[in-house]
């Protein structure tokens, strides 16, 4: 039975995707530098018995496996990981805590590289059950680096030669008990619009304010009417969140106003044309306030991730792999999408794609902290669970045949 041979040598191979998990974390790089995080990766791809394996956009990794089942298969799937790591101080503790200062894999992205090696070992060792093809892509860049990142690995050809029909990803995810599995109805992860705000009003002394334009005032106004967009201005049916992250203006003294006031925040939702609405309500607002002020106001948004899209049909794929791999109480159908951004939102995009919670929440393991946070942990069980439960879904996809 395919299933139990899937997780025997999950079993097997525990001690060796945990290990690679904490040398990993043990050894974080941010996006862009993850040079020795590649260089593992190409090892240990090469030591499985990959004979095509290339570094791509920058400092990510591509291997690319071919099942030996000898039937016309024109299928190709890619299995993504991202790879870096954020700039925060370890505070968890563990014998295996970063050594490196101010750097930390508190996104999972240590255990999403560990269960893809994982899949790639255990697809490795039953490669003649399938044809067609597996491309394992290693991304460097997920944190902050939005679509211009992935649009590097793209340029590589990562999605050609051959031409790859479905994609898959996972994300380690604390919001689930351990073991669990979630997998969102349709939007899995939000798009997501970064924007800026500058006003520029006339400073002087904060004794004789009636002598300036306090760019400080007008922001003020700006934030309290941006917020109300959501409530009063935008539908209460789609789910989206306008959230101003950042306000600065002046020095450090107590009697001058300044010049300036920057402002900066996100928008998300699922849908890239809201994004595009609530942008251009946020300019309109903030211009007409400024105006009515004397002050002027230079307005600046791009959109940095697209949705993440769950494909119907990979759904089910994906539900009636698990089936005989996991409980069945354990696979949970989420109809609310995550308000967090994903460059993997590039790739589904392009072909039918799945992106999945690998559920990790486990107070006996410590494992209750929420993702980016200095004292995230894991429940490092979940890891091989999550290499067995994607290496399966990989052999059934190739085995339906040809790509339509």
């Amino acid at each position: 039975m395919l299933a139990q041979e899937v997780l025997d040598l999950a079993r097997e191979l525990r001690d060796y995707i945990i290990g690679i998990r904490r040398q990993v974390h043990e050894n974080p790089e941010l996006g862009f530098k993850e040079f020795k995080t590649s260089k593992l990766i190409e090892e240990e791809l090469l030591k499985i018995g990959f004979d095509h394996v290339e570094e791509v956009g920058g400092t990510g990794v591509l291997g690319v496996l071919k099942g030996l089942k000898e039937e016309e298969n024109d299928r190709c799937i890619l299995l993504r990981a991202d790879i870096d790591a954020l700039p925060i101080q370890e505070e968890t503790g563990e014998p295996y805590q970063s050594k490196i200062k101010g750097v930390m894999h508190a996104c999972g992205h240590d255990s999403h590289i560990a269960w893809t090696l994982g899949a790639a070992k255990i697809l490795y060792l039953l490669r003649h059950r399938f044809s067609g093809t597996v491309k394992f892509l290693f991304q460097p860049c997920e944190e902050g680096g939005g679509i211009k990142a992935v649009e590097r690995v793209l340029d590589d050809g990562v999605m050609e030669d051959p031409k790859v029909t479905a994609s898959l990803a996972g994300h380690i995810w604390p919001n689930l008990k351990s073991g669990e599995i979630g997998i969102a109805r349709r939007c899995a992860m939000a798009c997501s619009t970064n924007f800026s705000i500058k006003v520029k009003g006339k400073g002087g002394h904060g004794a004789t304010p009636d002598k300036t334009v306090d760019p400080i005032s007008i922001g003020h106004q700006i934030y309290g009417s941006i917020e109300a967009i959501v409530t009063r201005r935008e539908s209460q049916v789609e789910p989206i969140v306008v959230s101003i992250c950042s306000m600065n203006a002046g020095g450090d003294r107590f009697n001058i106003i300044p010049e300036e006031c920057n402002m900066k925040g996100i928008i998300r939702s699922c849908d890239p044309d809201i994004n595009e609405r609530i942008s251009e309500k946020i300019k309109k607002i903030s211009n007409s306030i400024a105006e009515a002020n004397e002050g002027e106001v230079e307005f600046f948004s791009e959109l940095s991730y697209y949705p993440v899209i769950n494909d119907k049909e990979m759904i089910k794929r994906f539900c009636d792999s698990c089936r005989d791999m996991v409980a069945k109480e354990k696979i949970k159908l989420i109809e609310k999408p995550a308000m967090t951004g994903e460059n993997f939102s590039c790739f589904s995009r392009l072909v039918p794609s799945l992106y999945a919670y690998i559920g990790t929440y486990n107070e006996g393991a410590g494992a209750v902290e929420c993702l980016h946070s200095p004292k995230f942990r894991i429940d490092e069980k979940v890891v091989p669970l999550a290499s067995a439960v994607f290496a399966r879904v990989i052999i059934d996809y190739l085995k339906e045949g040809h790509a339509s």
